[in-house]
């Protein structure tokens, strides 16, 4: 279990994948890990223009989940200049994976695609958090493929998606029949038949806006979309929030949760459309605690299953009630500056249901009651915007072992909102970096190990690599030692 770093210019992949010698290329970092290792994406832009960024097939246990994150959150960025198809393609089988932190923009067909077709090799255990995914497919488009920030083939199970911030997703021009095939997630339909549909995934405290499409496209069973806020579907969305399509024969669609979700200004082009549509059927369903800040109805005409509506769903309880969930700022015009938290009398607060989640956004513990949304009420918002510091990391190499000995390498973490400003982000982030400044030094001596002796002016860093006196590094090549670094 080692942990491993990648830098998108100072890298090489030569390297032994250190913080002082990093790698270069994600997909040969990826290649080289094994169950348990982390790989940390150094601050910068990542760029590809290969048919897809990343191919994962990795297979490994439950207890050896491999980790892909930033080293410091969004400040890493996988870029695919809109040629390449995917960020990341799961293949057949792949499993236990962790992918933190990530910014992931501008890939021509999706961020996370899979597509396995392979009955029993099904993609499982994936857990997409705190990512920013966004400018997926902006283009004009007729294809009629659809546009995804996350696609879950099927038969996968068990994926979670939580705290990801997701906008501008999918096609630009005005296509109805087209555009409706865009999506934060969609999970793949099989052909009628076929049992083998997604399952046991979950969505939760996520923030979704300006998709194309609907935000859930499902053909899943036992699916839980928790806590999400989601507004501003492109405004021939057939159905802005949720929708559910499940197979022609029932076997998709059934047992979805969906709780503590808020619907906001729904588009209204055409008053026949609505939240949710069960295409093809679907069965116990549990929707409850959600609010709806739209003129529309909530089911589709003809697809109404009130029985389904547990507990009380403010704002949808009535068809076309309206419900304002005060936001501390969410203007459409001005999307990117939208701050969905709560101000003090929002109807929100404290009205959720309780559904096993401990932590919000931004990772706020859960008091009570959750609220309903992707932030728990702090009772200090109200209009005035905090911010909250980005997780740092620095590594420090330990200094306090005596002649003959080297320290190794500590990384000295601060996580993410440890702390806060009213200022700017620059302000948050300066105290974060401030303590490491102060204790990353006396953490690695503390905590680092005082590794090998040295003996005659090298010393093995491993069966392949040694390091000499004069801090050169030193290949075991063909029987002879060949200088890389």
């Amino acid at each position: 279990m080692s942990i491993y770093y990648i830098h998108p210019t100072a890298g090489n992949d030569s390297n032994i994948g250190s913080e002082v010698n990093p790698w270069l290329t994600l997909q040969t970092a990826v290649n080289r890990l094994n169950a348990g290792d982390t790989l940390i994406l150094k601050d910068g832009i990542y760029y590809s223009t290969d048919e897809n960024h990343i191919n994962y097939q990795k297979i490994v246990g439950s207890a050896s989940y491999i980790t892909i994150k930033a080293q410091n959150k969004g400040y890493a960025i996988m870029d695919g200049q809109t040629v390449s198809k995917y960020a990341v393609q799961f293949y057949p089988g792949s499993c236990y994976l962790k992918f933190e932190g990530i910014t992931i923009r501008n890939y021509y067909w999706a961020g996370f695609f899979s597509n396995n077709g392979t009955t029993g090799n099904f993609v499982h255990h994936i857990i997409i958090s705190d990512c920013k995914i966004y400018d997926i497919g902006r283009r004009w488009e007729h294809e009629s493929i659809g546009i995804n920030a996350v696609f879950i083939g099927g038969g996968d199970h068990h994926w979670i998606i939580t705290r990801c911030l997701v906008y501008n997703i999918g096609r630009t021009q005005f296509t109805e029949d087209r555009m409706n095939k865009d999506h934060f997630v969609y999970t793949h339909t099989y052909t009628a038949g076929d049992p083998n549909v997604a399952h046991d995934n979950e969505y939760s405290y996520n923030i979704i806006y300006n998709t194309s499409g609907n935000m859930f496209n499902l053909c899943s069973n036992n699916d839980k979309i928790l806590n999400n806020v989601s507004a501003w579907a492109f405004p021939n969305s057939i159905s802005q929030g949720i929708w559910l399509t499940a197979h022609e024969d029932s076997h998709g669609g059934n047992g979805l949760t969906i709780a503590n979700n808020i619907i906001y200004q729904v588009n209204d082009w055409d008053q026949k459309f609505a939240i949710i549509k069960t295409q093809y059927g679907g069965t116990a369903w549990v929707v409850k605690n959600n609010i709806v800040c739209s003129p529309m109805s909530l089911w589709y005409p003809g697809y109404e299953h009130p029985e389904w509506m547990a507990g009380n769903n403010y704002g949808i309880g009535c068809e076309n009630a309206v419900i304002d969930p005060m936001f501390v700022y969410a203007v459409k015009a001005d999307m990117y500056n939208s701050d969905f938290r709560l101000k003090a009398g929002s109807p929100a607060i404290n009205a959720g249901v309780s559904v096993g989640l401990t932590a919000d956004f931004l990772k706020s513990a859960i008091v009570g009651n959750p609220d309903i949304g992707a932030y728990e009420y702090n009772g200090s918002n109200g209009g005035t915007v905090t911010y909250y510091s980005a997780e740092k990391s620095q590594a420090f190499v330990k200094n306090d072992c005596g002649t003959g000995y080297y320290g190794s390498s500590v990384l000295y973490t601060v996580p993410f909102a440890k702390y806060t400003s009213t200022v700017d982000q620059q302000t948050a982030d300066a105290l974060a970096l401030a303590e490491i400044a102060a204790d990353g030094q006396d953490y690695a001596n503390t905590n680092g190990t005082c590794l090998v002796t040295a003996i005659g002016g090298k010393t093995s860093i491993n069966e392949y690599f040694t390091l000499m006196a004069d801090g050169s590094i030193w290949k075991m090549i063909c029987g002879a030692f060949e200088k890389i670094v």
